[in-house]
C-alpha cells in the first residue's frame, strides 16, 4: 500500500510538471515566441518601449518644424497652424490594442484568479521553468533511484517496527520513568542555582565559625592553665603566710623572753 501510495504521488507530481509544460507551450501559441522573452523580463520590455516612445515624440516634432507653416495675414497679424497626422499613432495604438487581446487570450487560456500574494508573471514563468527542470533524465533517474532505495527499505522499517512493538522487556516502562526523572530534574533546575548559591555562603560562614570555636576552645584551654597555677600560687601564698605568722610568734616570744631576761638583769 505503501510502496503504490509512493508511485500515486510521483505520477500525480509529473502529471502536474507536464500540465506546466503544456501551459507554458499555450503560452508561445498565442503570444507568440518573440514575445515571451518580454514576459520573462518585464522591465525591459518596458524600458524599452518607453525608449522607441521619446524617439517617436522626438520625430514628431522634427516633422512638425519642418511641415508646419506659419502664415502672416495683413496687418492684422494672425497666425495660422497646420496639423500633420503622423501614422505612428495608429501603429501604437493598433499594438497596444493586439496586446490586449493576447492578454485576454491568456486569460481564457489560464484563467482568471486573483491572488493574495501579488506575485508578478516574471515569477510565475520561474516557477513553471523550475517546475519543468524536473522532467530531465538526470533529475527522473535520482528520484527513481531514491524511490527505490525507500522501496527496499521499507520491509527492515516494518520488521524493526514490529520488533519494537513486541519486546516486553519493559523497555517502553523505563523510558517513561526516564522521562519521568527528566521533568522532575527540568523542575529543580531553577531551584538549584540560588540553593547552590545559599550553600557556598553557608559553606564560608561555616568556615569562620570553625575557626571562631578553634580560637575560643584555645582560650578555654589558657583559662584552665591558668586557674591551675592561680590555685597552685595560692596555695603556696596561704603556706607562706602561715610560716610566716609561725615565725612572727616565735619572734614575739623570743623578745619577750629576752625583755625578760633583761629586766631580772637590771635587778
Amino acid at each position: 500500500m505503501q510502496k503504490s501510495g509512493a508511485v500515486g504521488s510521483y505520477a500525480m507530481e509529473e502529471m502536474k510538471a507536464l500540465h506546466h509544460q503544456f501551459i507554458r507551450l499555450r503560452l508561445e501559441e498565442a503570444i507568440g515566441k518573440d514575445a515571451l522573452p518580454s514576459l520573462t523580463d518585464p522591465m525591459g520590455s518596458i524600458h524599452k518601449a518607453l525608449e522607441q516612445h521619446v524617439e517617436s515624440i522626438k520625430q514628431q516634432g522634427q516633422t512638425g518644424k519642418s511641415k508646419g507653416k506659419e502664415i502672416m495675414k495683413g496687418e492684422g497679424k494672425a497666425i495660422t497652424y497646420q496639423l500633420q497626422y503622423d501614422p505612428q499613432d495608429t501603429a501604437s495604438g493598433e499594438a497596444f490594442l493586439s496586446l490586449e487581446r493576447r492578454i485576454n487570450e491568456l486569460e481564457q487560456i489560464l484563467g482568471h484568479k486573483p491572488m493574495d500574494g501579488m506575485v508578478g508573471l516574471l515569477e510565475s514563468v520561474k516557477r513553471l521553468d523550475s517546475k519543468v527542470s524536473m522532467l530531465e533524465p538526470a533529475h527522473l533517474d535520482m528520484i527513481e533511484s531514491r524511490l527505490l532505495y525507500i522501496d527496499n527499505k521499507l520491509p527492515e522499517i516494518q520488521d524493526k517496527m514490529g520488533a519494537s512493538s513486541n519486546d516486553s522487556d519493559g523497555t517502553h516502562g523505563k523510558l517513561n520513568q526516564m522521562m519521568g526523572l527528566l521533568h522532575e530534574v527540568k523542575s529543580l533546575g531553577d531551584v538549584l542555582p540560588p540553593l547552590v548559591n545559599r550553600l557556598v555562603s553557608l559553606h564560608t560562614l561555616h568556615e569562620h565559625a570553625l575557626e571562631f570555636s578553634k580560637t575560643l576552645k584555645h582560650v578555654e584551654e589558657m583559662q584552665e592553665s591558668l586557674s591551675a597555677e592561680l590555685s597552685q600560687t595560692t596555695e603556696m601564698l596561704r603556706t607562706v603566710q602561715g610560716n610566716l605568722e609561725k615565725n612572727v610568734e616565735s619572734f614575739k616570744s623570743s623578745v619577750n623572753a629576752l625583755d625578760t631576761r633583761f629586766g631580772a638583769l637590771k635587778k
